[in-house]
């Protein structure tokens, strides 16, 4: 064998030997830093919203600022660590697509996280009038229900209207066919809310397909009568209960069956 092809041979070979384990000294390096991310990401997922069932808690909005910040510590330290494995697999393209996969997944957790908790401040903060559905109702925006309830199956909007329903719930407001349509008018949120899904249980305890005396005793002790007729009651409603806060609703029954429950807001 010719001498300096010979060298040429043990040249290669030994760049191969370093090219190979340099490929082993960053996949190492990759290993223990994708070991810090996902610890990372575990001290970020332990942080928790508060429980929705305390929405009447008065510090709940507190406690929901203490988890936000809490995450967003959480989340600083967890992006330290994605740079650094960023930097460590920079040539390396299938450590690369490992990285962008795992930062993929680690995003769309930490998106789930924030949509929940922008739904939580919303559910918290917004005063409603009469019954609800999971915090929903009259009082809200329509921003407000899209943060809460996501996209509704049917929606619609004119120069005098807005609906949006949700399989179950509908919520409308129009302008007054009476008097003239303010220049730029423009919906903010619903001004009456129709429940007819039988799916669906109100906050109060009322699901359609119940009896007369079945709902009423669902709303005891939180309802005045109003009228009580063939196929309807009129009632005013109260969560809590309070002659303050009680708002009108009607009832309406097909053979003594709730058929319908609507409100409108004052």
């Amino acid at each position: 064998m010719d001498a300096k092809f010979k060298k040429g041979v043990v040249c290669l070979a030994a760049a191969l030997v370093l090219l190979s384990a340099a490929g082993c000294f960053t996949g190492e390096k990759y290993k223990k830093a994708k070991d810090e991310i996902l610890e990372a990401a575990k001290a970020r997922d332990e942080v928790v919203l508060p429980d929705a069932k305390l929405l009447k808690d008065p510090d709940i909005l507190a406690k929901l600022d203490a988890a936000q910040k809490a995450r967003s510590e959480k989340k600083a330290l967890l992006a330290e660590k994605i740079a650094a494995a960023q930097k460590i697999v920079a040539k390396d393209k299938k450590l690369s697509e490992d990285l962008a996969a795992l930062e993929k997944e680690l995003g769309a957790k930490d998106a789930d996280w924030d949509k929940k908790a922008k739904a939580l401040r919303v559910r918290a903060s917004v005063k409603t009038q009469g019954d609800t559905v999971g915090g929903v109702g009259l009082g809200y925006t329509w921003e407000d229900i899209r943060t809460v309830m996501g996209e509704p199956s049917y929606e619609k909007a004119g120069a005098d209207f807005h609906e949006m329903d949700y399989d179950g719930i509908k919520f409308l407001d129009f302008h007054d066919d009476g008097a003239a349509l303010p220049s730029g008018w423009k919906s903010s949120g619903p001004s009456s809310m129709e429940i007819y899904g039988t799916q669906i249980t109100t906050d109060g305890g009322v699901k359609i397909g119940m009896s007369r005396d079945e709902v009423l005793a669902a709303y005891e002790g939180r309802y005045n009568l109003v009228a009580d007729g063939e196929g309807y009651v009129i009632l005013d409603y109260s969560p809590d209960g309070q002659e303050s806060t009680m708002h009108r609703q009607v009832l309406v029954f097909r053979q003594d069956v709730l058929f319908r429950l609507r409100a409108a807001k004052d």
